[in-house]
This record gives C-alpha cells, structure tokens and sequence, in this order.
C-alpha cells in the first residue's frame, strides 16, 4: 500500500484555454512526476469550474520532497501559468487505511475532509470506520476503492467510483454502519465530487 497522497484544488486562470491546460497536466506527469522516487500514480479532476489534481507516493518523504523540489522544471512552470493562486490549496495526507474492492480506473472520486468531536474515543472511530469499510462493497456496486487518510486533527475519506452518478446514490448509507461513523465527526471542511479527466 502507497502510503502518502499529495492533493491539490483549484481554479485555472479565466482567459486560460482547458484542452491546453489539461496537456500541461499530462506533459507535466509524463515528463517529470511519474520520474519521481516514490511516485505511484497521479490524477486530473474537474467539476465545474473547480480543478484538482491529487498523486499517491510510496512514503510521505517522497510526496513532500514533490511538493517542494531542490530545482524548478519547464514542464512545472508550464502548469502554474494556467492556476489562480489565490484558489490553490494543498493537503498532504497520511494513508492510514485502503479498501480496494475493484480493480479499474475510476471515472471519478470524492473527497470529504472532518475533523473530529473533542470527546471522540479514538479506538471506538477507528473501529466504526473499519465497520464502514467491511460494509462499502454491498452499501454502493460503483464504489471501486476507498483511502483512510490523516494530517493530524484532519481526516479524509478519498473514495474512487465508477461514475459520476453513484456519487450521487446516497440511499445505502442510511443505515446503523455509517451513522454511527458519522457521529463522531465534528465538522466536515471540505467536500467535493470530481470527473476523472486522465488517470496516470
């Protein structure tokens, strides 16, 4: 199991064209990031006018010496013309979990960031979420894959799916499995859906 992801949101530049953008994405992987020590794969996403990008590396020391390189490379500078910083933001995880319940690239996936409830007994989150991950295979058919990941006091649950509509099938999760999971979160930070635009 990789043990690091390295995710990135944001919006790309108003006047900024999307087909060159996202051949920026894919020169930038092809031509540097998949050449990195530790690099697993990487992913495109968009919804809307929301961007993100999110790569997988064997240890957090590979996904951090990513994040900041020792030299800039053309293919990098190429891809942060296109970003509006001022919507960037970065979170580097922890992969403390992994269910893989199909093997096949996803065609999209969502992200939900939380943190917990001060009086939450760890042990008992911990059990509730192994709970939810026995049960995610019968609770949703297009759930391919789920990673359990931490920074400290945030959470997040990074689920890949078969479509863009079994996010939206939210019926299953109506029941004592994942209500109890959900009682110990305090507060979600971040959600959003995204379309898998390249897989690498």
């Amino acid at each position: 199991m990789s043990n690091a992801v390295f995710f990135n949101s944001y919006k790309i530049k108003k006047d900024s064209s999307a087909p060159e953008f996202t051949q920026s994405v894919d020169n930038l992987v092809r031509e540097y990031a998949s050449k990195q020590p530790g690099f697993n794969s990487m992913a495109l996403l968009h919804n809307d006018e929301m961007w993100a990008d999110f790569a997988i590396f064997e240890t957090m020391e590979d996904a951090k010496s990513f994040e900041n390189p020792t030299e800039s490379n053309e293919h990098a500078e190429k891809f942060y013309s296109f970003l509006n910083f001022s919507t960037c933001k970065s979170r580097m995880f922890s992969v403390e979990k992994e269910c893989l319940i199909k093997s096949e690239i996803p065609k999209a996936v969502t992200l939900v960031t939380f943190t917990l409830k001060k009086d939450a007994l760890m042990p008992d989150f911990l059990l509730a979420k192994d709970n939810v991950y026995k049960f995610l295979p019968s609770a949703n058919k297009g759930c391919i894959a789920s990673r359990f990941l931490t920074n400290g006091d945030m959470w997040a649950d990074l689920v890949f799916w078969q479509s863009i509509d079994d996010v939206k099938n939210t019926a299953e999760y109506e029941n004592d499995v994942f209500r109890k999971y959900f009682s110990f979160i305090n507060k979600v930070t971040f959600t959003q859906h995204f379309n898998v635009e390249q897989w690498h």
